[in-house]
């Protein structure tokens, strides 16, 4: 099944199904109904203090919930879902067809939120070797042809897109926001160059080194009192340091701590 030329569709939208993708697409419509009925049986025995009925309920729904992801990678294999918005500009395989793995079905033209980078070379063959794409759009810019400004951060997911312009000295990258509704023309956004997962970036100066160890002064979530943690770091980059380990949602990090700070100690959570 596929839509005919001239169909606009959105960021991750299902422009195209393979026969059997019906079966495929019940069976993560189910798991999702038993993850739904485990999650609240789940949080009833909690509510009841069934704590043994409530880990029963845990197990179960982390197998029903492994179930889900296998049987939506199982139905992703049987749609085209494209991760920019666009229309389709030419149809290369009729609806019915039969087609072989990695054959071309459509020709399709970009219409969601594009920008561009002037980079040099290097930068350039850089950004185009990443294995992922996000930007952040910066504050306070924007409003061209009567956009709004852009208030706060906002991290977007993206994709490279073959457009291409500029030289050989100066070559400009172009990428496909991904899901970028509002972002008015004329935003300046920044491109990741990095990715780090499960890190918690806090500023350098909270790190205290002992010896070969490495420590925070937290405050526990909940709680009004320092407590010192070891951590491990992840990697620094300009004045953050990435931790990988030691801490957890929901601690605050002190920032700068004193010298006289002790474990235990009382302290006044100001920001």
């Amino acid at each position: 099944d596929v839509m005919p030329p001239g169909t606009t569709f959105s960021a991750g939208e299902a422009i195209a199904r393979l026969q059997g993708v019906a079966e495929r697409e019940l069976m993560v419509n189910r798991l999702r109904s038993r993850v739904a009925f485990m999650e609240q049986l789940r949080d009833s025995s909690r509510a009841e203090g069934s704590g043994d009925a409530a880990r029963q309920a845990e197990v179960k729904l982390a197998l029903r919930k492994q179930d889900l992801t296998n049987a939506q990678a199982a139905l992703a294999e049987l749609e085209i879902r494209p991760k920019m918005a666009g229309e389709i500009a030419e149809l290369m395989v009729q609806k019915g067809a039969a087609v072989k793995p990695g054959a071309a079905v459509f020709r399709v033209r970009a219409t969601g939120a594009r920008a561009t980078f002037g980079f040099g070379v290097e930068d350039a063959a850089r950004a185009r070797a990443l294995t992922f794409c996000r930007i952040e759009t910066v504050p306070g810019t924007g409003g061209v042809d009567g956009g709004a400004i852009e208030v706060k951060a906002r991290a977007i997911d993206c994709a490279l897109s073959p457009a291409t312009g500029g030289d050989a000295v100066e070559p400009r990258l172009a990428v496909d926001l991904v899901g970028a509704s509002g972002v008015a023309p004329g935003t300046e956004i920044r491109l990741a160059s990095g990715r780090y997962d499960g890190v918690f970036p806090v500023p350098r100066s909270a790190v205290v080194r002992e010896g070969t160890v490495d420590h925070v002064w937290i405050v526990p979530g909940g709680r009004r009192v320092a407590e010192s943690r070891a951590v491990g770091l992840g990697a620094s980059i300009d004045a953050l340091a990435l931790i990988a380990h030691g801490i957890a949602v929901g601690d605050a990090v002190i920032v700068d701590p004193p010298v006289t700070l002790k474990t235990g100690s009382e302290v006044e959570v100001v920001q």
